[in-house]
């Protein structure tokens, strides 16, 4: 995206935000409480069910007055006028990191896109990151979270690009799945699903989706969901290449899908990449889904805007609960406009064309989190659903922007916090902090994360999965000059409460049974540099025995290497070497080998 765009006519720029605005204070952090009275899905054979009026096709248009008229203009977007300040967040002045903060390299060569989730998932044992590297592997990191013991696992090889990372899921008996789509013709929707109870070493073979028509159709992105009360557990999503419109297919035992049906007719011809919508969904992860989606790719020659449904007893609707379509209908019918949904932001406004980043549920009611893109500057914003019509907030201006922003994200577990990457107009730096709001978005406090970065953070994920958990966010830095042909060099970092990770690598001298050493590294995450004073020890087990005897110890010097020296052992003994949970370095063990003679 470039720099600056042609100013529009008959627009003005909103005033910057002034640092005379008053920040709330820090706050503990709230969990957000799930929706409390959940309409069931209709079950049964929907596709048998009778048409209602919600199904006949719509003419005319058919947005929500009720809501559009006080939801799509809020003053400080829509108006040619500076922006009021009742509509402008309190935003607080850059911050330096936190000097409690822990964080932790997760991969050293990974990547992932905005538009496939989860890409970092988080149970009661461990947290699993999806990313895919700049020489095509598509591959999956979990990391324990008892004492940060990594382990991982390349899926398959694609192609070097950011959209083809994977994205995550769990089922009920606790193995990983996950789905990973190509970019443009690059390949139909896969997945593949670990042999064992959250064991990513292992994985079964390479799956379709059987029986959604999409076995063998190109498409992009996945987005995996899962309703406990729905007649359908999995729902799976992706934009099919051949229109470019998304569809979704489902499934209770992930070997049998659905047909792949439409979701929302494309406001622009098909034929048209920019006018390919993109779409964010949440979950209560029992009965309700909520979408928003963009009517366009954000760029200056469309006015992009931001439009709401949910799904609930077996229908789409708007925000105000009013039915659109049924899912049956979706395929007797045909799929929705998207301007049929709730209009969030209009992109026709002062700040102009918007990109949709992320989506949740705050106690029951969505909220999302948008770019928008006008004349060269940008904003972050912050909408919510307050029952009778969407709340939008600016939380942030920038007119001289590194280009287009690092990205914004909400914390899955508690909404009220986001997590941004600033432009560091000082430095020349993208710098990532946390937002925290006391009151519905009126004013915030942060909380550094990253600070004095060699290079750019961006594309911040929270974890999917357990509300609770020792990792808040992950994200990927390093040197990005585009999405595809492997032009990344980023790593996945994460800010954690546990130990960092660490993999180890032996190297044994000849003859390490006759007194001889062992040479260990031990690396930073996944193919990491190397991580100083980690104590690490060698342990024996003679034959006949039944457990191992530390014999040496040592700790790794600043290219994290130690020499450790071997005894004398007899045949059959068994050695291999571990290290120590200290220092804040995790858990790491060879496999043992075993003395020739």
């Amino acid at each position: 995206m470039p720099r600056h765009a042609k100013v529009r006519p008959g627009r003005r720029r909103v005033g910057a935000v002034t640092s005379g605005l008053v920040l709330a204070l820090a706050v503990p952090s709230l969990a957000a409480g799930a929706d409390s009275s959940p309409v069931p899905e209709v079950t049964g054979p929907d596709v048998n069910a009778p048409a209602a009026a919600a199904d006949v096709r719509p003419v005319g248009p058919v947005a929500d007055e009720a809501v559009q008229s006080r939801s799509s203009a809020p003053l400080d977007t829509t108006r040619d006028t500076p922006a009021l300040a009742a509509d402008v967040a309190a935003a607080p002045a850059p911050v330096a990191a936190d000097s409690n903060r822990k964080i932790a390299r997760i991969v050293t060569n990974g990547a992932w896109s905005w538009f496939m989730d989860p890409r970092v998932l988080r149970t009661s044992q461990q947290t699993y990151y999806g990313s895919v590297t700049n020489d095509a592997r598509i591959q999956v990191t979990a990391v324990r979270s008892s004492d940060g013991r990594i382990s991982h696992k390349t899926l398959t090889t694609l192609i070097a690009d950011d959209h083809v990372a994977p994205a995550l899921t769990r089922t009920p008996d606790g193995r990983i799945v996950a789905f990973w789509a190509g970019h443009s013709n690059a390949s139909p929707p896969r997945y593949r699903i670990t042999d064992k109870t959250g064991n990513v070493a292992t994985f079964g073979g390479t799956k379709s989706l059987k029986g959604s028509g999409m076995e063998t159709k190109a498409s992009t992105y996945s987005q995996i969901i899962q309703l406990s009360n729905s007649t359908y557990r999995y729902w799976y999503f992706t934009r099919r290449q051949s229109d470019r419109s998304w569809v979704v297919t489902r499934s209770n035992d992930l070997v049998k899908w659905t047909k792949a049906v439409r979701l929302w007719t494309p406001p622009h011809p098909t034929t048209e990449e920019l006018g390919t919508p993109y779409p964010k969904f949440a979950t209560d992860g029992r009965s309700r889904i909520d979408f928003a989606v963009t009517d366009s790719q954000q760029t200056n020659r469309l006015e992009t805007s931001v439009y709401h449904f949910s799904y609930t007893g077996g229908y789409f609707r708007t925000s105000t609960g009013r039915k659109i379509r049924s899912i049956g209908g979706l395929g007797r019918v045909g799929s929705m406009r998207i301007d049929q949904g709730t209009k969030i932001y209009d992109g026709a406004g002062v700040d102009g064309a918007a990109r949709m980043y992320d989506l949740a549920l705050l106690d029951g009611r969505p909220v999302v989190v948008v770019n928008t893109w006008a004349d060269g500057d940008f904003t972050y914003k912050w909408a919510r659903w307050n029952g009778k019509a969407w709340v939008l907030k600016t939380l942030r201006r920038n007119q001289d922007p590194l280009g287009q922003p690092g990205g914004i994200t909400f914390d899955r577990a508690d909404p009220r916090k986001v997590y941004l990457v600033r432009d560091q107009r000082a430095t020349g730096q993208r710098e990532l902090e946390q937002w925290v709001t006391r009151d519905l978005g009126t004013t915030w406090s942060t909380r550094g994360l990253t600070a004095g970065s060699e290079q750019a953070n961006r594309t911040p994920a929270a974890p999917y999965g357990r509300s609770t958990g020792h990792v808040s966010v992950a994200w990927l830095n390093g040197r990005y000059e585009a999405f595809n042909g492997g032009r990344y060099w980023t790593e996945i970092w994460a800010e954690t409460t546990s130990y960092r990770p660490v993999t180890i690598t032996p190297k044994w001298s000849k003859v390490w049974y006759q007194g001889g050493s062992v040479t260990v590294t031990l690396r930073q995450g996944v193919r990491g540099v190397g991580a100083p004073n980690v104590r690490v020890a060698a342990a024996i087990k003679r034959p006949g025995r039944s457990t191992y005897s530390v014999v040496t110890r040592g700790s790794t010097a600043a290219d994290g290497r130690v020499n450790l020296k071997l005894p004398n052992v007899s045949k059959g003994t068994r050695v291999k070497v571990y290290s120590y949970r200290a220092n804040d370095w995790g858990f790491a063990t060879t496999a043992s080998v075993k003395a020739p003679r």
